[in-house]
Formats: C-alpha cells, structure tokens, sequence
C-alpha cells in the first residue's frame, strides 16, 4: 500500500469514517514494519487490541432467575407482602380506635357560660384579623404612592 493510501486510511480511522474491511486492512498495514514515525502510536494500539483478545476470558454467567434459588426468593417475597399486609390492617385499628373518642359530655355547664366564652373568642379573633389588617393597609397606601411615582416617571 502506498504511503498516501496508508495516510488516507489513518485519517478515516481517526474520523471514524472506515469500514470493518478498511479497519482490517489498516491493522494489517500498520503490523509491518514501515510504518510512518508519525503514526507509531497506532502500531502500538492494535497491538495493544491484539494482546488483549488473546488474554480475555468471558465467564460463563448463570443467570439466578433460571435456577430453582430464584422461584424461593419469590415465595419470600410473598411472605413479605403478606407481613406487610397485616402490619398495615393493625395500624390502621390501632389508628382508627384511638381516634374515634366521642364527647358525650357538654364542656359548659349552662348555655349562657357557653355563649359567653364564645363571644370572648369571637372578640379575640376579631382583634387578632383588625391587628393583622391595619399594617396590610398601610402597605397597600405606600404602594398606591409608589405606583403614582411610576406613573409621573412613565408620562
């Protein structure tokens, strides 16, 4: 093979542009002894490929899900499932009767202590919302300001 066929070659390789055939041709050429300086290193790469086609080795597999080990992992996890299963139906009993105490009992004594507590309640909470509501407007105030300043500086 000519030196530019040889270069040609090299360079589809290293493109990875060539064919199984044009790779098999390139690894023979580049076993010879002429090969360019430049391109020594790829004498040394499928050298490289060679010696380690020989020395592989591929184990045989078995594979766990064909042999009789396999089906005893599955009854396991049955056994597992079904463990689940009850664990489950005895925290929701235990969940479910502990919160289903009923108050069979009034908590006041008379209706009017009763109506009198709620309407100290209802006072309280107004007070909380109106305490929560005077800051809100204040805020909404400052920010109708700005968005007149933004408008002045848009015209």
């Amino acid at each position: 093979m000519s030196r530019t066929d040889l270069i040609t070659l090299i360079d589809k390789y290293l493109n990875a542009e060539t064919s199984l055939e044009e790779e098999y041709t390139l690894k023979r050429e580049m076993m010879r002894s002429d090969v360019p300086e430049e391109y020594h290193y790829l004498k040394e790469v499928f050298s490289y490929f060679d010696a380690e086609k020989q020395h592989t080795e591929i184990p045989d597999f078995d594979n766990p899900a064909n042999s009789a080990s396999g089906q005893a992992r599955v009854i396991s996890f049955s056994w597992i499932y079904a463990a689940a299963s009850v664990v489950i139906l005895i925290g929701l009993f235990v969940f479910i009767n502990k919160n289903t105490n009923t108050f069979d009992e009034d908590t006041f004594q008379s209706p009017d202590i009763a109506a009198e507590n709620a309407a100290q309640a209802l006072e309280y909470f107004s007070y909380q919302m109106k305490k929560g509501t005077d800051p809100t407007l204040k805020n909404v105030k400052e920010l109708d300001n700005l968005n007149k300043y933004i408008a002045i500086f848009n015209q």
